[in-house]
């Protein structure tokens, strides 16, 4: 483990462990806090984290939804001090019910489309689709219809399951996934999308690699979810969604701090090795989509000291510490050499014993990104909304980008009702998207908050 890191996954196995979880996190008020919270990275209560629990089948959706309706209820002592008790179902604990729904939705779908769940063409049968395959151990064809080569794919899946690419967010949730079982469900969405949509290599390997990793592996949620950003499942959108993990650190990683904390080559990047902070050169070039090198893997830098020690909020969550003082424009500047190391000026590379580290000088993918880009594309037609039928109460919310649920109102009995809406482009969230959609937030017909494997809140 990098120093001062731990796991933010707070398991241990049986019945007695999960219901405990659930009535910690309705107590410190994570539940009714949930749905601003659930893109969290780092920290214990971002998410609820019941993942492992559901998919070992130590508690049920079920117990959870009841256990909720005491809660907004308030029929009884449970939560009684936390937010909400006793208010009716609210935006947090019905977004954490919309995505045990996903959870089951996924099932549905592995029960209509059986072993379809593990084709490439996926759930659409779409064989227009071309992959980058390895051959064993990884797949049965060394076909590569995208070009580049059997050794020469081998090599690139290899950088990637190893966490070295070269991209900061994709090689955190690598390591972080290896070493501890979990990865948040905005990283793994990211992960996906980079495996699938920048490299182009066949998205099961991804899905293999997930179910070898995960403690909290679920057959439906992991395969669907990545055929769903893969974009050969029930997206509609289908190849058009492509996330951009520089933008996503940027929107999702204040100070890069969870890149910090599980690439600790990359720990000290614009501060200085004994604490505090120094000034590095603004980066200001962008750079097109190139490749890395073919070369063999290297050791991924020098040893580094320590980082600072999170610290605990009232709820339990680890936090991690504010990043240091500078201009805005500036910091943000100085984050994409965590985010992308290839942007690091030589004397930091230097400074940082970074000079000869292969992922930092040959990245796999060079994402053009900018500070002062805006997300473009054309209009996207307004915010996607979509109601909670959980509990059967009508009504429906905002939530930023439509991606496969569109526009969508439930009735007091909890169906759906209403047509579909364009998403809505948020700040380049998505890459090559088309006609201005954004990437959709998971829940809109997406990927389930803990993710792809998960399928829990």
């Amino acid at each position: 483990m990098p120093p001062n890191t731990t796991s933010v996954m707070p398991f241990d196995g049986g019945s007695q462990a999960g219901q405990d979880r659930i009535h910690a996190l309705i107590t410190n008020g994570s539940m009714s806090g949930y749905e601003d919270t659930r893109n969290g990275l780092l920290g214990t209560d971002f998410s609820t984290k019941l993942s492992a629990w559901l998919a070992l089948g130590c508690i049920t959706a079920r117990q959870i939804h009841w256990d909720l309706m005491d809660f907004e209820d308030g029929k009884t002592a449970l939560g009684a001090s936390a937010p909400g008790h006793g208010g009716g179902e609210n935006k947090g604990t019905a977004a954490v019910r919309f995505e045990l729904l996903w959870r089951d939705y996924m099932r549905l779908c592995t029960r209509k489309f059986r072993q379809r769940l593990f084709h490439v063409e996926g759930f659409r049968d779409d064989s227009t689709a071309q992959w980058k395959y390895v051959s064993s151990p990884y797949s049965g064809s060394s076909t590569s219809a995208k070009g580049g080569g059997d050794a020469r794919t081998r090599h690139v899946l290899q950088r990637f399951l190893c966490g070295t690419t070269g991209t900061g967010l994709i090689d955190a949730s690598q390591r972080e996934l290896f070493l501890t079982g979990y990865t948040s469900n905005r990283a793994r969405q990211n992960v996906a999308s980079f495996l699938a949509k920048h490299l182009g290599i066949d998205w099961r390997l991804g899905a293999e690699w997930y179910e070898t990793c995960l403690v909290d592996f679920d057959v439906s949620s992991n395969w669907g979810n990545w055929q769903y950003v893969a974009g050969v499942g029930n997206d509609p959108r289908g190849q058009s969604r492509v996330f951009n993990p520089v933008k996503q650190a940027v929107d999702y990683d204040v100070g890069g701090e969870y890149v910090r904390a599980w690439v600790p080559e990359l720990r000290h990047v614009g501060r200085a090795i004994g604490g505090g902070s120094t000034s590095t050169t603004t980066i200001t070039t962008t750079t097109t989509t190139a490749g890395g090198s073919a070369a063999a893997p290297a050791p991924a830098g020098s040893a580094t000291p320590a980082a600072p020690k999170h610290s605990t909020s009232k709820t339990g969550s680890t936090r991690p510490p504010a990043p240091p003082s500078h201009d805005p424009r500036t910091s943000l500047e100085s984050l994409m050499g965590v985010f992308q190391a290839w942007r690091l000026p030589p004397d930091e590379r230097r400074r940082l014993s970074l000079s000869s580290v292969e992922w930092v000088l040959d990245p796999l993918v060079r994402i053009d990104f900018s500070v002062n880009r805006r997300g473009g594309g054309g209009g996207g037609g307004g915010q996607a909304k979509r109601g909670f039928g959980g509990r059967g109460r009508s009504g429906g919310r905002d939530d930023g980008g439509g991606g496969g649920g569109g526009r969508a109102k439930a009735d007091r009995k909890g169906r759906a009702k209403g047509g579909r809406s364009r998403g809505s482009w948020r700040g380049g969230d998505v890459v090559g998207a088309g006609e201005g959609e954004g990437e959709g937030d998971a829940d809109t017909g997406g990927m389930d908050r803990e993710g792809m494997g998960t399928g829990e809140a």
